[in-house]
């Protein structure tokens, strides 16, 4: 994992925790993660999955044991051993309670020991009270800290969290077309035997692009039933759409036609006749392309037509097909949900670039996701397989072969297997990159 890497990891969720709970600035998170980690390299981060050197003090969790080395006034080192350090599941778990005990140490009975610290939005003011209040020994905490804020221009995810309040919202219409009882609209059979409805698909993207466009100045309207259960008129969608002021309308489709031979791929619709309309079709075709490669054998990709969403909506309007649902080539990939992850955050790039959206917070699905396949070798003798990104979730394997995985998607310190057996831990105690 490079810097800049470690970087992304912590501040993910450093700026969620600043933006629901207003404990610790980031940068001074992010900081203090790599001082006292190593950049996750330490003894801690690799065998504790503590990234900040927190004393068991109370704590009722998982412990590491390991010796303590402390700085006297005199500027003098001296080691305790046998100390008890808290250990946690995952990075995330570590950054959350390294917050947590910021919150509430106490310093006697009715005093927290850092509410100084506790939403104060001056970084160089915040190391400096964690020297003061006791955090470290150190006598160049402090220096060391305010040193790496600058050096990797940290403040950027304390502006992220500012940036709310500075600029204006957009309006995003949402159209996951059809519903679950519509006529026809399904998977081919004989290429999916679950016969998937068209509505599953549709609405599996557009949720994912909501929960992206989470982090992003803007609100998101869903104008078609989002249970599934009734397939709203496209009047009342575009009606829904122009009565809330959307700035721009998003419809997400899947076609059919192919009858089971190969070929498909991804179209664009448009209506309004203006130049730059066509212009945005295509840079919203490039953009979904980009991520996920589903070309087919569309000779005019991009088209005008006059679908009652498109030319009953008073904004710039545009209905995605995303491949062909009896299409042999393109069936098992529309069904996976790393290709509707893939489609979304092409919608995504799309509308950040054409509304100028200006990234606010993180969201509920990260970036990093969809960014580069890469491969793993496991050195781990026994590497649990997990339905998700998580401790938490079901162990469905155990890998025990030191073999070569590829992963497709990432998430924190875990990483999707392409074979789609599941999950496994990506850091670097349990595998290396290949």
């Amino acid at each position: 994992m490079t810097n800049q890497e470690f970087i992304k990891v912590v501040a993910a969720v450093a700026v969620k925790d600043w933006v629901q709970r207003r404990i610790m600035l980031p940068s001074v998170v992010i900081a203090q993660a790599i001082l006292e980690s190593g950049w996750g390299k330490s003894e801690l981060a690799f065998k504790a999955f503590a990234l900040f050197g927190i004393k068991k003090n109370g704590w009722t969790g998982k412990v590491y044991i390991k010796v303590a080395t402390e700085q006297r006034p005199d500027g003098s080192y001296y080691n305790v051993d046998n100390t008890e350090w808290r250990a946690y599941d995952s990075w995330d778990e570590s950054i959350i309670d390294h917050n947590t005990y910021i919150a509430t140490r106490q310093l006697s009975a009715d005093i927290l020991r850092y509410e100084p610290i506790i939403g104060n939005t001056d970084y160089k003011d915040v190391c400096e009270l964690l020297r003061a209040c006791g955090y470290a020994t150190s006598l160049t905490y402090p220096e060391k800290l305010i040193n790496l804020i600058t050096k990797y221009n940290l403040t950027q995810y304390d502006v992220i969290v500012e940036e709310c309040e500075k600029v204006s919202t957009l309006k995003i219409a949402i159209d996951a077309g059809h519903g679950l009882k519509t006529a026809g609209k399904r998977c081919l059979k004989k290429l999916d035997r679950n016969e998937t409805r068209e509505w599953v698909l549709n609405d599996r993207i557009a949720d994912k692009l909501e929960a992206l466009l989470e982090s992003y100045n803007c609100e998101v309207l869903r104008v078609d039933d989002t249970t599934g259960l009734t397939d709203v008129s496209l009047s009342n969608r575009a009606n829904k759409a122009n009565k809330w002021g959307a700035d721009i309308y998003i419809s997400v489709h899947h076609n059919a036609g192919k009858y089971g031979r190969s070929g498909g791929g991804i179209e664009v619709y448009y209506y309004s006749s203006k130049a730059e309309r066509k212009t945005q079709a295509q840079l919203l075709y490039n953009d979904i392309i980009r991520f996920t490669a589903l070309r087919g054998d569309r000779s005019t990709p991009v088209k005008k037509y006059p679908y009652a969403v498109l030319r009953k909506t008073n904004m710039p309007a545009f209905l995605i097909e995303c491949g062909y649902m009896d299409s042999v080539d393109d069936v098992p990939v529309i069904l996976s949900d790393a290709y509707a992850t893939k489609s979304a955050h092409g919608i995504l790039d799309f509308l950040v670039d054409e509304l100028k959206l200006v990234k606010i917070k993180e969201g509920a699905v990260s970036t990093e996701s969809v960014s580069t396949s890469f491969k793993v070798k496991i050195i781990d003798d026994s590497l649990n397989i997990r339905a998700g990104a998580g401790t938490n979730y079901d162990i469905k394997g155990v890998i025990k072969d030191h073999g070569i995985y590829t992963i497709v998607e990432t998430s924190g310190n875990w990483g999707r297997l392409k074979s789609g057996a599941g999950w496994i831990s990506i850091h670097s105690k349990y595998v290396s990159r290949v």
